[in-house]
This record gives structure tokens, C-alpha cells and sequence, in this order.
């Protein structure tokens, strides 16, 4: 600008400028000489916005809906972006996510201002799955095969459903023997690709039946000397009478049946009805195992007393002798063991009141529970007693049993081999079946019997 004489100053009609004035603005200057004149001219300021946003942003977690989808906003990832004049948008690089996005994301915020500067940020969106896999089950029904059964999930398992994937399914228990025959609870377990689980319960129907089984014993065989012995059931005396049992096992349920015998003497182990023909004296328990078609198992167990009452040192092979309990006439408190011929026999057992075959401590006998033990008998002012201690040995306890007419209180002292009296029981009822033992140490005792006239002592053994 210029004067003829001097400008004296120079105004602006617009000197500070702000977002709002971005862009073209008309400006008037106004020039004044010395003299007061003053002119004016219009220009343009061109105001620019150069400078970008500042973008901050923040992680976020979603999670998967059942159909396996999940989203952002980008209002989720901004965590208070600036700019000097003012922020017209804000974008995301992925706002929707699936399946197959689970895990950590990094997505990108693009911040804009309203005059077209820009400027991004990076922020993790992590991606769960949190539910579990919708299922159901059905029922199944399985026969055992050989006393075993099983079963696998896809029996079990009758439908499911989940977003992301299935990844494996189990049952338990899948395994079944005889002792689960009937309806059992199954459990199906369901899990998906991301670890989520359900379960659900089912019935595992496992068709089978134990069978059941009883033995019986029946004298055969040769005959030595006479068949009239007056043995009780499931006894034999080995020298005089049947020499033999025919042994026939029973089964029930759900044949046929397959059979496996235990026991020493037996002809055939694995048939039904074996021959049992003992070679020595004793309490021989034989055992039938029987299985069925379904595989199951049950034992059953005789027990039979073989009394051996061969003379071996009194007879010979041309005169066998048997020996003989004999109770003298008019002497009931003197029973004599004899050895007698054979033929010597049928004029003593079953003719004299208290005679029988074998000796008068038989060793071999039953107890009222099938226990082996040993027998007493003894001629008392109130007659015959019989006393029963069983079991003789014992790894426990023994049990002491009077039988006769007295009723009359039982006691019985219990002494170690020095004499030391170590226990007692004194005035038991006399239909008890009195026992002891657990309060002894292994070894060797005498028990001493008492029952009004009826006194007598009794080696018992004490086994660990």
C-alpha cells in the first residue's frame, strides 16, 4: 500500500481465526495516512486442519451367542479420542465375529475429525465361548456275553446340537457284569471343540440272570460189608458200607450250563454228577462252580464226612476189621473202641444202644452249621450227652455245643498248657452255643466242659 505523503497505520477487520473458520475468509484492510485519509482492500485467509486425532483405544471380551455369533461397535473400542476441532466418525476394521474367531482378535479404530484428517489404533477383541452343547439321551438294553457287557456313546446319545462343534462324547459306566443285571444309570458326557460339557442320564437295561445251583450226595458204589451203616446224611465209612457218593449238582436258570468241580476223589470235574470215592478219612468240602448261557456264575458246596474205620494194623487183606465205638451193657460209662471183622458188625451197630461205627472220639463230624469239629459223646445220670466243638482248629473263635436232656447251666474253663486258668464262662443257658477264643493268643488249650455230671476236657488249637 501507498500514500503521496505517509501512511500513518494499517487495520484488519479479522485477525484470530478457529476451527469454525477453516477455509476461505474474506478479510478488509483498512490503510490511514498522516493526513486522515484512509482506503481499504479485501484479501483471503486460508485457514487449514492439518493435524490428525488422537485415537486411544481399550481390549473388550464378547461372548458367543448360542447361534455362534457375536459383535463390537466401535464405541466398544474407543476409550476417548481427541482432536483439536471435532471427530466426525469413528470405524472398525471387524465388528462381527463367529466360531471360528475365538481367541484373540486385533481389530483397528479408525478415528476421523471433520476435516478429513484421520489417524488408527489396534485393540484386541477376545472372543469366548461359554456355552455348552444342548443334548439329550436315550435308553439302551444290552445281554451279557460271557458275564460281560458294554455299551458306547452313540447307543446312548440321541441328539445334539452346538454352535461351534462337537468334539467327542463318553459314557460311563460302559462296562456290565452279572452284579449289574437289571436297569443301571448311565451318564453321557458331551463336549465341544472349545471344552464346553453337558450331560445327561440314561438307563443301561443289561439282560442276564445268576443262575442258582444245590447239591446231593447219594451212597454208591461197592459195598463192603453191608449197606446199613446208620450214617447221617452226606456221611461214609471208609472200610464197611457204600465206598462211593454220587454227587449231582443241580442248576437253574438260563441253561445250558457248563460245570467245574473243586475237591479231591472226583471221577470228572466238569460234568454235572461226578463219583466221589474217597482213599482216607477227613471232611471233604467239594465245590460246583456252574455257568449259564449268559456267562454268570454261582458255586455251591457239600461237605462230606468220611469216617475211615479200617483197622490197618489188626486186620488183614484175607480178615478185615473194622473199628467200632461198643457200649458195654450195664457199664454206660465205659465205651470201648473194638476192632471187630466185618461180619462181626451188623450184631453190634444198631443192636447195642450206643455202639457205632468208628472210634469213640470220632474226629470227623458236623456241626450244626456244616463246620468241621469234633465230636464227644458221653453217658451221664441224665443219659447220652454229645458235645460239639467246631471249628477245631480256629483262626478266631470256637464254638462249644451240648446236646442231651439235662437243662442244666454250661460252664467252660479254658487252660494254656502250664495250667493257668486264662478264661472262663461260667453258668450259660444250656440250649446256647456258647463262644470264645477271640480273647486267646495263638496256641494250644484245654477247655473244660461242665454240665452237672458231665465234665470233660477238650485239646482246642488257636491258628493266626
Amino acid at each position: 500500500s501507498t500514500d503521496n505523503c505517509s501512511i500513518a497505520s494499517y487495520s484488519l477487520s479479522k485477525t484470530s481465526f478457529n476451527c469454525s473458520n477453516v477455509g476461505d475468509n474474506t478479510v478488509t484492510l483498512t490503510v490511514t495516512d498522516v493526513n486522515g485519509n484512509s482506503a481499504t482492500a479485501d484479501a483471503t485467509v486460508t485457514v487449514q486442519d492439518n493435524i490428525a486425532p488422537t485415537v486411544t483405544t481399550q481390549n473388550v471380551t464378547v461372548q458367543l451367542s448360542a447361534s455362534g455369533s457375536a459383535s463390537v461397535t466401535a464405541a466398544q473400542i474407543n476409550n476417548g479420542s481427541t482432536d483439536n476441532c471435532t471427530i466426525a466418525s469413528y470405524s472398525l476394521s471387524k465388528t462381527s465375529f463367529n466360531c471360528s474367531n475365538v481367541g484373540a482378535n486385533t481389530v483397528t479404530l479408525t478415528v476421523t475429525d471433520v476435516n478429513g484428517n484421520s489417524a488408527t489404533a489396534d485393540a484386541t477383541v477376545t472372543v469366548q465361548d461359554n456355552t455348552a452343547p444342548v443334548i439329550s439321551c436315550k435308553n439302551v438294553t444290552v445281554t451279557l456275553s460271557g458275564g460281560a457287557a458294554s455299551i458306547t456313546a452313540a447307543q446312548v446319545h440321541n441328539s445334539s446340537s452346538d454352535a461351534c462343534g462337537i468334539a467327542s462324547m463318553s459314557v460311563s459306566p460302559n462296562t456290565f457284569n452279572c452284579s449289574n443285571i437289571g436297569n443301571n444309570t448311565v451318564t453321557l458326557t458331551v463336549t465341544d471343540v472349545n471344552g464346553n460339557s453337558s450331560t445327561c442320564s440314561a438307563v443301561a437295561n443289561v439282560i442276564g440272570l445268576v443262575p442258582s445251583c444245590s447239591i446231593a450226595a447219594t451212597p454208591s458204589g461197592t459195598v463192603i460189608g453191608s449197606t446199613n451203616t446208620y450214617a447221617v446224611q452226606n456221611q461214609m465209612f471208609l472200610g464197611y458200607g457204600r465206598q462211593s457218593m454220587n454227587l449231582s449238582c443241580t442248576a437253574s436258570g438260563a441253561g445250558p450250563f457248563t460245570y467245574s468241580w473243586t475237591g479231591s476223589g472226583l471221577s470228572n470235574t466238569t460234568i454235572a454228577n461226578p463219583v466221589f470215592t474217597p482213599t482216607a478219612g477227613g471232611n471233604f468240602t467239594l465245590t460246583c462252580r456252574v455257568t449259564n448261557s449268559y456267562g454268570c456264575q454261582v458255586t455251591c458246596t457239600i461237605t462230606i464226612c468220611v469216617i475211615d474205620v479200617r483197622d490197618l494194623t489188626g486186620g488183614s487183606a484175607n480178615n478185615p476189621k473194622v473199628i467200632i465205638c461198643h457200649l458195654p451193657p450195664g457199664n454206660p460209662n465205659n465205651r470201648q473202641t473194638l476192632s471187630v471183622g466185618i461180619s462181626a458188625v451188623p450184631a453190634h451197630v444198631g443192636l447195642h444202644g450206643g455202639d457205632k461205627l468208628g472210634s469213640c472220639n470220632a474226629v470227623c463230624g458236623f456241626a450244626k452249621d456244616g463246620s468241621i469239629g469234633e465230636l464227644y459223646s458221653e453217658e451221664t445220670e441224665n443219659g447220652e450227652v454229645e458235645l460239639i466243638v467246631y471249628p477245631n482248629p480256629s483262626s478266631q473263635t470256637f464254638n462249644f455245643k451240648l446236646e442231651g436232656n439235662s437243662t442244666e447251666s454250661i460252664s467252660i474253663r479254658l487252660f494254656d498248657l502250664t495250667g493257668k486258668l486264662v478264661y472262663e464262662t461260667l453258668n450259660r443257658p444250656a440250649t446256647e452255643t456258647i463262644q470264645i477264643g477271640m480273647e486267646i493268643s495263638d496256641g494250644i488249650y484245654l477247655a473244660q466242659v461242665t454240665q452237672g455230671s458231665f465234665n470233660r476236657s477238650v485239646k482246642i488249637t488257636k491258628i493266626n
